[in-house]
């Protein structure tokens, strides 16, 4: 009698662990169902084996691909109703839409997502100004169907965001002006769609710090006090700019609700017989020291635009005195290489190098920022 006791409870334990293995394997195979369906929310529709080909669902957008909102209302938010149609000789269904930007979404309405053959349906599409950075908006909506030819399509859709404020110009361009020229351009910001006065409290540039001067200087002034405010900002281009592309991104920090701190894009083209590599605000990032056998050393390289042009370092200096730096020669080239190493390398730290250069007997002024990463996490 033990003896078959032991056997049923061995059965019983076998039976259970046949149970637990099945369960696992059922529970995989709908997860992998799930996870197909997450990525592919579509399942194109063939006819049935036999009957005519043609007899498949075909979408198809009242808008096209391009919805277009117009102007929409910045403190509140925007719905449009699009009409999709089939027309094909089965039913369409509309499986998921699926966005670019939270700030503009589709949903599918209860009753929406089957669409008889030549009928009609509808998804809702919704602006959410609030999410909105800007004035101004592009966003794609990805719609998944039942279409066997088309079963991904997509919405694109524009709108204007009714501005809180007016900018004009709309960015800043200095366009085209030789380095070492100080030159400056305004801004004149007048209050449009808001429900109080506009504030500007600050204009900075982000990743700049405090270690130096930046080579873009601003100034506010409020020139008219009572609503609707106005504003002219003065934007400044400093002798120590580098040269090339000047391609930088200013904000302003404001009482807006929406998007407190507004971009505002300055851009412009400094010439200069020589290029520096990197150039400011960029930073010239030192890597901690792996190892004695291997070098993390990387140099900042000054060249003249043309081998014929005569490059020197007159002077330099790092502040704070966070790291040392020496000037190398270029083999073969009248180009010069700058060697900087942190004096602390087991710590984070940021400083600036300063500049002065002479390129055919013209001295001109520049800088890098130097940052270090820590060898300690």
């Amino acid at each position: 009698m033990r003896i078959k006791k032991v056997q049923y409870i061995i059965f019983g334990i076998v039976f259970l662990c046949s149970l637990f293995v099945f369960w696992l394997v059922i529970k995989s195979q709908n997860q992998n169902l799930q996870d197909n369906d997450i990525e592919n929310p579509y399942n194109p529709s063939l006819p049935p084996v036999g009957s005519n080909p043609d007899n498949t669902a075909i979408i198809e957008l009242e808008t096209g691909s391009v919805l277009d909102l117009g102007t929409v209302p910045n403190d509140k938010e925007t719905t449009k109703k699009v009409k999709v149609f089939n027309r094909g000789k089965s039913i369409l269904s509309l499986k998921d839409i699926r966005t670019t930007c939270a700030c503009t979404i589709g949903t599918i309405p209860i009753g929406q997502n089957a669409i008889p053959p030549n009928g009609e349906g509808y998804f809702i599409v919704t602006l959410y100004p609030a999410r909105v950075v800007g004035f101004s908006s592009e966003k794609t909506l990805t719609i998944f169907s039942n279409d066997f030819k088309n079963p991904v399509i997509e919405l694109k859709v524009i709108a204007k965001v009714d501005p809180e404020f007016i900018c004009e110009p709309e960015f800043v361009d200095f366009g085209t002006l030789p380095k070492g020229k100080i030159i400056e351009q305004k801004l004149h910001i007048k209050q449009k769609s808001m429900n109080k006065p506009l504030e500007i409290n600050k204009v900075y540039e982000k990743d700049i710090q405090d270690i130096t001067d930046n080579d873009l200087t601003f100034e506010i002034t409020k020139t008219k006090t009572e609503e609707p405010v106005e504003y002219t900002i003065s934007f400044k281009i400093n002798p120590y700019v580098s040269p090339g592309e000047l391609d930088r991104k200013i904000f302003l920090s404001t009482n807006i609700d929406r998007f407190p701190e507004v971009p505002i894009k300055v851009k412009g083209i400094v010439t200069a017989p020589y290029k520096i590599n990197p150039t400011f605000p960029k930073p010239f990032i030192v890597f901690p020291q792996i190892s004695k056998e291997i070098s993390n050393l990387k140099s900042i390289e000054i060249t003249p635009q043309s081998e014929s042009d005569k490059i020197e370092i007159v002077s330099f200096e790092i502040i704070p005195d966070f790291f040392t730096a020496r000037e190398v020669s270029i083999s073969n080239t009248p180009g010069i290489k700058i060697e900087v190493v942190p004096k602390t390398p087991e710590k984070e730290t940021s400083a600036v190098l300063k500049l002065n250069l002479k390129v055919n007997d013209i001295e001109y002024q520049d800088h890098v920022l130097l940052k270090t990463l820590s060898s300690i996490h």
